[in-house]
């Protein structure tokens, strides 16, 4: 069992525990329920300046060890495993106190800004620290079985696609990009397509939500839309194949499959057969559980990183990118 701190002790990493909609939905929604579950994990301490937080922690889990910063943990050189969940301006911080880590699983972004992203992975990969970043799709089974090529198998290869998010391109944005790079292709250019910033940019200072245009590698365009949240709430991406459409919906949850089929209205032709569309079940319920057991063979040498930190990085290139676009006008840049 690796001993494990749980730094930053807000909503991702335990009070999503009180959310009834999200214990309905998703298995593990907190870091806090995966690491009292997990067996590789031995979860006694955290830290967090809210004394709220704190008392939460001590009494739904009965971790006695908790503290309101970093610097008055005690015994810092046992932890083997740290989980940032706190701001990113306190990560190198963090690390710099824990001498003896092997692992550390991070929210993103993993700075301020993408130098400070950079100088964070750099100051890990100088201690031989495996980053995991929380880009939660990348650990989820059925969203790796598509990006293995069941996508391709299903509908074609992708001709275009379309995605929503909200609360902001850095905190909830990212995720989407993520995943356009985990099942079409690398991203290599980008642009802002619009100035539209009426939607509530959620938790990061100086995030934005705007319209954005991104390109692939192999050509493939995705435009992505910000949704007000307090309207509804939708992460989606979908995708346009040959063959076929998917629709990743809920935020992840589910996903919509529609095959082709003899057109009715042109004889030798075909069209998408939307009135015969399956529903399915993702594996995102449980993602952030297998993030942490994949975290664990990877350290044992028996698996790669399913959210490196390198690969994270790239994510951030592509955010930083659209920043620099939206504030150039809307300018196309080269993210390569």
């Amino acid at each position: 069992m690796y001993k494990t701190v749980l730094i930053g002790l807000g909503n991702i990493a335990s009070l999503n525990n009180k959310d009834e909609a999200m214990r309905k939905s998703l298995k593990y929604s907190a870091h806090a329920q995966v690491l009292v579950a997990h067996k590789n994990y031995s979860w006694i301490a955290g830290v967090d300046p809210s004394e709220e937080a704190r008392e939460y922690v001590k009494k739904t889990w009965a971790i006695e060890r908790v503290t309101n910063s970093i610097q008055n943990l005690k015994d810092p050189e046992i932890f083997d495993i740290a989980v940032l969940a706190s701001p990113p301006d306190s990560r190198i911080e963090c690390i710099d106190y824990l001498p003896s880590l092997k692992g550390v699983i991070v929210e993103k972004p993993l700075g301020e800004s993408y130098k400070s992203s950079e100088k964070f992975i750099q100051e890990c990969n100088k201690r031989g620290i495996m980053v995991q970043v929380n880009l939660t799709r990348r650990s989820d089974i059925v969203m790796k079985q598509l990006a293995s090529g069941d996508l391709k198998k299903r509908i074609g290869n992708v001709q275009f696609a379309f995605g929503s998010y909200g609360r902001g391109l850095r905190n909830y944005g990212i995720h989407l990009i993520d995943l356009v790079r985990m099942l079409i292709d690398d991203i290599v250019n980008v642009r802002s397509i619009s100035t539209n910033e009426t939607c509530s940019t959620g938790p990061i200072r100086g995030d934005k939500n705007f319209s954005f245009l991104l390109e692939t590698l192999g050509g493939v365009r995705v435009i992505m839309q910000p949704l007000n949240f307090s309207n509804f709430r939708e992460g989606s991406l979908d995708l346009w194949g040959e063959n076929g459409r998917i629709e990743i919906v809920h935020e992840g949850l589910n996903y919509i499959e529609t095959r082709i089929n003899h057109c009715r209205s042109l004889s030798g032709s075909f069209e998408l057969a939307s009135d015969k569309r399956k529903f399915f079940n993702t594996g995102y319920g449980e993602a952030l559980y297998n993030l942490y057991d994949n975290l664990i063979d990877s350290i044992l040498g028996n698996d790669i990183l399913d959210s490196s930190g390198s690969s994270a990085l790239k994510s951030e290139l592509i955010v930083e990118s659209l920043f620099d676009s939206f504030n150039r006008g809307g300018a196309a840049i080269k993210c390569v």
